[in-house]
């Protein structure tokens, strides 16, 4: 495992919204085996987790993924958090 995420980096995703947004984004990330992926989930308030600090919610619940410390535009959606991990 120390192998594949030197090779191939470590994703770090933070998911803000309701608990039912939370699940929905929270399914392309369980779907599969990632061991080179940590997340942190919240609410969109202010947080003491590095990850989630500034990271609003929105109506639909939003996805962050990051990677060596630079973030993506959030998404949305369930299809586009599975590709930009890469399923």
């Amino acid at each position: 495992a120390i192998w594949l995420t030197h090779l191939t980096g470590i994703k770090e995703v933070a998911i803000v919204g309701t608990e039912e947004q939370r699940a929905e984004l929270m399914r392309p990330i369980w779907a599969q085996f990632r061991p080179n992926v940590v997340v942190a989930v919240g609410t969109g308030s202010p947080s003491p987790v590095p990850l989630l600090a500034d990271r609003p919610g929105g109506d639909t619940g939003l996805a962050y993924v990051c990677e060596n410390l630079v973030c993506d535009l959030p998404v949305d959606s369930v299809e586009a958090l599975a590709s930009k991990l890469g399923s």
